[in-house]
């Protein structure tokens, strides 16, 4: 699929995943194949579904992203070749 999509994202309290530095109100490109669990940029279309891959805990960020370019989704979980990080979700608003 082509296009843009609303989803959600968790992230280590220093804004990185996956050994990737994000900042929020920036857009990221993945150049290369996108496949979901492996290459791509993920996110979830439900705030929920992103605990089954990260605990629901203070220290984590946690944020509204949209995901765009080459989308592919499984289950639960998209991956994307591009994510804009579009603000962090405040622990209180969990």
């Amino acid at each position: 699929m082509e296009g843009k999509m609303k989803a959600y994202k968790i992230f280590h309290n220093d804004w990185t995943c996956r050994g990737f530095q994000f900042e929020v109100g920036k857009t990221y490109k993945h150049s290369g194949e996108v496949s979901v669990c492996s290459q791509g940029f993920h996110a979830c279309e439900k705030l929920k579904d992103c605990f089954e891959y990260y605990p629901p805990v203070q220290w984590m960020k946690f944020a509204a992203v949209e995901l765009g370019g080459t989308i592919k989704t499984n289950d639960n979980k998209s991956a994307a070749s591009e994510i804009t990080i579009v603000r962090e979700i405040p622990f209180e608003d969990i």
